[in-house]
């Protein structure tokens, strides 16, 4: 994966998994705000999981009705927004 700091040689992370656990495989979910710095590269790393993993979700926030936010969400007005979206989340796959 290109990153402006570089290449990532082992997708998302810069070190090499360790053991035999495919690190893609459990449920992913990835939550991009409105206002965040990493946004641009969040809907990169996004498409990078979607194609290890067809079950992976991204929230784009804003896509959710929840507008306004930065990348420090859960210090927000409106985080328990957005812990409801993950909670309900959860819920879908346990």
């Amino acid at each position: 994966m290109e990153h402006p700091l570089g290449r990532f040689e082992n997708g998302l992370c810069a070190a090499d998994f360790g053991g035999s656990f495919d690190p893609y495989a459990p449920p992913i979910a990835m939550l991009t705000a409105e206002a965040t710095w990493m946004r641009d590269m969040n809907f990169r790393a996004a498409q990078f999981l979607r194609q290890r993993n067809p079950s992976f979700t991204h929230f784009d926030l804003p896509a959710h009705g929840i507008r306004g936010n930065g990348h420090m969400m859960m210090s927000e007005l409106n985080s328990d927004l957005i812990a409801q979206l993950m909670l309900d989340w959860l819920e879908t796959i346990l």
